[in-house]
């Protein structure tokens, strides 16, 4: 896939691995539409390479989008959907600072902006000659931790629904990639977990993939022991992931 003849549309881009993606991109010759939330970052993104074009969109709104993504088809064309945005809260269901909203923002940014963004630009993806939708998704995809079970939970439903749609979409010339990460130093991770890899690294290995042939899964850093661990040791895995930390423990009601 030559990256200076395609146009990719990030979610999630004015911080962590949607910008650095949108850079690396750039740097290769792509032409970048990136969304995000962030208008100052957003801008100090688009100054930082002529091939970046910003746009700020909410992904919690996401009876928006169809509106959004009309405008946008009618300026341009589309080669490849990152859908890289998400929102994490390392919170517990009975955590009194943690609620319905949240849990929307969490679900809405995280599953139902892929989708239906997906769903939005496919007839358009397939009048390309060659695209692509990648879906941004984690190990807690695959086994879930003791916090944050929301974000696990829409992480999991993006792994089925990659599936879903390679297997919706293999007669086709659109191919779907689910691109597990490891822990990323953004600020989404901020005081969690260690040995994290830099956003410049992830997004490093994700456009080197985006010029080799389409895979149904690509794993990014330490995530390639994934398989390895859940087949011949999921046990050590369960307790990396599944222990909550003395802090995280169930709170105490009266």
């Amino acid at each position: 896939m030559k990256l200076a003849q395609q146009t990719f549309l990030i979610t999630g881009a004015s911080a962590g691995i949607g910008r650095a993606l949108a850079v690396a991109l750039a740097q290769q010759g792509a032409h970048v539409i990136a969304w995000g939330r962030n208008a100052e970052r957003l801008q100090e993104l688009t100054a930082s390479h002529p091939n970046i074009q910003v746009q700020v969109v909410d992904l919690t709104q996401v009876a928006q989008l169809e509106q959004t993504v009309a405008t946008l088809l009618s300026h341009m064309t589309i080669d490849c959907l990152i859908n890289n945005a998400g929102i994490q809260h390392a919170k517990q269901l009975l955590d009194a600072d943690y609620g319905l909203p949240d849990i929307m923002a969490e679900v809405s940014t995280n599953l139902l902006a892929p989708i239906e963004l997906t769903r939005l630009l496919l007839p358009h993806l397939l009048t390309r000659p060659q695209a692509r939708v990648l879906m941004m998704s984690s190990g807690l995809a695959l086994m879930p931790k003791a916090e944050s079970a929301v974000y696990c939970a829409t992480k999991a439903a993006i792994h089925s629904l990659s599936e879903g749609l390679q297997l919706q979409l293999q007669a086709s010339q659109v191919t779907v990639t689910e691109c597990i990460l490891p822990l990323v130093d953004t600020a989404m991770t901020a005081g969690r977990g260690r040995g994290k890899i830099m956003p410049a690294q992830a997004a490093g290995e994700i456009v080197l993939a985006l010029q080799q042939p389409a895979r149904p899964m690509l794993y990014v850093g330490k995530s390639r022991l994934l398989p390895f661990l859940l087949r011949f040791a999921p046990y050590i895995l369960r307790r990396i992931l599944q222990v909550p930390p003395e802090s995280q423990r169930l709170p105490q009601h009266s």
